[in-house]
């Protein structure tokens, strides 16, 4: 079910199926968006984003399956385990916006417009984790290499989400020919 925003970007039509029965779908009449940059660069782009998006990814999931008494703290774990899910989204809107050339309004609307706030969540739920960790590290917690793996992992999560925030002017958008 479309939201109403969406509903005028598309008409009904009734096609025949391969039974020979007539269906009713929606077809696509709205705008269509691409990116504005030229083509190497939005090839550029797309590649570093697919990279940020995995190094955020792998960056929230390697603390979680450290064994380390710093994630048994919930200031520091709570942060960490909430930063799955939009470290998950934003892996799945840089995949499906790595293959596509053009895109709906709907699609513009909850892939690219959405991985500022995603990454910025990112973002600040490692410093949330960041600043458990200093807590965890000035009441005198073991700091051994499985909390510097895991200080470290997150970092890499924050630089991540970063270089996505980062990455926002060559993503811009810009209405195309229907074709």
């Amino acid at each position: 079910m479309l939201p109403r925003k969406y509903a005028g970007d598309y008409t009904l039509e009734n096609v025949l199926d391969a039974d020979g029965k007539v269906r009713t779908v929606g077809v696509y009449t709205g705008p269509w968006f691409r990116f504005r940059s030229d083509a190497e660069t939005v090839r550029r782009t797309k590649h570093m984003l697919c990279a940020s998006a995995a190094l955020c990814a792998a960056a929230v999931l390697v603390p979680l399956l450290v064994l380390s008494p710093m994630l048994r703290l919930w200031y520091v774990m709570i942060p960490l385990a909430l930063a799955v899910i939009p470290a998950a989204r934003l892996a799945y809107c840089s995949a499906v916006l790595a293959r596509k050339e053009r895109f709906t309004r709907r699609e513009r609307d909850t892939l690219v417009s959405a991985l500022a706030p995603w990454s910025g969540a990112v973002l600040i739920l490692a410093l949330l984790s960041l600043l458990g960790q200093l807590v965890y590290a000035l009441a005198g917690g073991a700091y051994a290499l499985a909390e510097a793996g895991v200080t470290l992992a997150v970092l890499a999560l924050g630089a991540a989400a970063l270089r996505i925030l980062s990455l926002r002017t060559a993503l811009a958008t810009e209405e195309t020919s229907a074709e």
